[in-house]
């Protein structure tokens, strides 16, 4: 004798969506970066002081007034089953970023080229992102034939996540700039 056997609820949990009349906006554009090893968990992603003892620690390094675009992430789908045509298994995502700082930096730009245990995060206007994955960062220095233009580093950040990057407000002086000397 053979039985049949169905999950009782196989359907995701959808959370609920918060509704707003008048809601505030965010304006666009990365003002500052933070490289970010893979490992850290924080306590508290606001609390200012945790953040002050993994920059002295050297485990983030904070990139202040850049400017840069993040791609909001390209869905990977693969094909589903049943009537569902395809199902997202991830994302894929793509950020730039531009550094006016140009003297001084040869030596930190090309060892982040080279690294493969950081996670990009940024700030916006008002809100700190935060990735779940280490990036892969190709930095350059384009050189335009215009007397009239700058040579800034320009760095773009690739990385895979099946979670959009998280954002919170950003605690009150992260974009200050920090230098640590080992």
């Amino acid at each position: 004798m053979s039985s049949l056997n169905y999950d009782s609820d196989c359907s995701q949990l959808l959370s609920t969506h918060v509704c707003d009349q008048c809601p505030d906006t965010e304006s666009g554009r990365i003002g500052t970066v933070f490289l970010v090893d893979d490992d850290i968990e924080f306590v508290d992603p606001q609390d200012i002081a945790e953040w002050t003892t993994f920059i002295e620690a050297g485990r983030i390094q904070v990139i202040p007034n850049v400017r840069g675009s993040f791609n909001g992430g390209t869905p990977v789908k693969k094909p589903a089953f049943g009537r569902i045509k395809e199902k997202l298994t991830s994302y894929d995502f793509e950020a730039e970023y531009t550094d006016e700082v140009l003297y001084g930096n040869w030596e930190h730009y090309n060892t982040l080229g080279k690294v493969v245990n950081k996670r990009l995060w940024w700030l916006t206007e008002t809100q700190l992102w935060m990735t779940d994955a280490p990036a892969s960062f190709s930095p350059n220095t384009p050189i335009t034939d215009s007397t009239d233009d700058g040579v800034y580093y320009v760095t773009s950040v690739t990385w895979s996540s099946s979670n959009l990057p998280e954002h919170i407000t950003a605690p009150s002086g992260l974009e200050q700039c920090f230098t640590v000397v080992p």
